[in-house]
């Protein structure tokens, strides 16, 4: 119900390019990686695509949302530590601020820094949940609700003689959902009910 697609190299120049392809729309871009806060003139945020070499590229907040500005993209997934974070007394600096702004209709952001596991949980249940044809903030309700009612999802390994043990996680609180105007994300096909258990 929902097509996937791998941005192949991970690169600025290769979402353009892609970007261009109006025959085949994008309606989620979903940037798995890494999120910081740079100091250039002004503090705010960015994310770590790659260059040519496979070395971080950090692309500001206003640099992805000047490209996606008529990109048609209806929600954007950042699921990239302190992406919804701002910096110091300035609320447009982060990353999900910038695109909103510049006109994505919805960002789903993290707040802080975030675990793997966290992310990987979270989008594991959105997606089942939006396959099914149900809204993006209801598939974002019960994401979170699953990192909430599954805290021990976490194994750490203390010492060498000692058996891993489960690390209770409170990261439910993690994703934040900014929705700045009503949009609609159809599954392309039906989908079959064992998909969903």
């Amino acid at each position: 119900a929902i097509a996937l697609e791998f941005l192949r190299p991970p690169t600025l120049p290769a979402l353009i390019h892609r970007l261009k392809n109006e025959q085949e729309p994008i309606h989620i871009l979903h940037f798995n990686g890494h999120g910081a806060f740079f100091q250039g003139q002004v503090m705010q945020g960015v994310l770590a695509f790659e260059d040519d070499q496979g070395k971080a590229d950090h692309v500001t907040a206003q640099e992805l949302a000047t490209i996606l500005k008529k990109s048609g993209i209806s929600l954007v997934l950042l699921t990239a530590c302190e992406s919804s974070k701002s910096a110091g007394d300035d609320p447009f600096s982060s990353v999900a601020a910038q695109l909103l702004q510049n006109g994505v209709s919805a960002v789903i952001a993290m707040s802080t820094m975030v675990l793997s596991d966290c992310t990987a949980r979270y989008t594991e249940i959105f997606y089942r949940v939006l396959s099914t044809g149900a809204s993006a903030i209801f598939a974002h309700t019960c994401a979170c609700k699953a990192l909430y009612e599954n805290p021990g999802r976490y194994l750490h390994l203390r010492y060498k003689n000692e058996g891993e043990k489960p690390v209770k996680l409170y990261d439910w609180w993690l994703p934040h959902l900014y929705q700045r105007r009503l949009f609609t994300l159809q599954p392309i096909m039906p989908v079959e009910e064992e998909l969903l258990e």
